[in-house]
């Protein structure tokens, strides 16, 4: 299973650099390397959806993806039965909000919770982390993230350091 993380030169994506001062804005996960393997990922336009490797890079600029191994594949399995959700407008509405006050006003850190998440609608770094378990699972160190919502480039953080990077093309 491969987490990507990309940028593009869309207007959502220029809001999500500026917010996250990253160069990431979007983050999907694919089966594998191979450019007719699957993704999935969330969008504004489709919601949670599915599409191969090689049309996904046609929309979007790879900055870094990560290379899971072991028995870890089988959470695409898991992913791939959010397919058919919705968009989580309430939830990537209350992140717009948390990152303007609390990160560019009071100039603090990112609350955890998102209060206005839906558990049944995913934006899309809400997939890789939909349960806080899976990410203990890989034994990384959350507190010391400051219990900040998880953005994309938050998530290329924390995945970054218990996988290896990898080229995709």
């Amino acid at each position: 299973m491969i987490y990507l993380f990309t940028t593009s030169k869309r207007i959502g994506a220029k809001l999500i650099r500026w917010g996250t001062g990253s160069s990431i804005s979007h983050m999907a996960i694919s089966a594998s390397k191979n450019l007719d393997s699957l993704v999935v990922q969330s969008n504004l336009s489709k919601g949670v959806h599915e599409t191969t490797l090689a049309k996904f890079l046609e929309h979007y600029e790879m900055v870094i993806a990560f290379e899971t191994s072991g028995e870890l594949p089988s959470r695409f399995f898991e992913v791939r039965k959010m397919v058919g959700k919705h968009y989580d407008w309430k939830g990537i509405g209350y992140y717009a909000i948390a990152v303007l006050w609390f990160k560019k006003i009071l100039r603090r850190k990112l609350p955890f919770k998102n209060k206005w998440a839906d558990k049944n609608d995913f934006y899309c770094s809400e997939l890789v982390y939909s349960n806080e378990s899976f990410l203990r699972s890989l034994e990384v160190d959350l507190d010391r993230y400051g219990k900040q919502m998880l953005s994309p480039d938050r998530a290329a953080e924390i995945l970054g350091e218990v996988f290896k990077e990898v080229k995709v093309n």
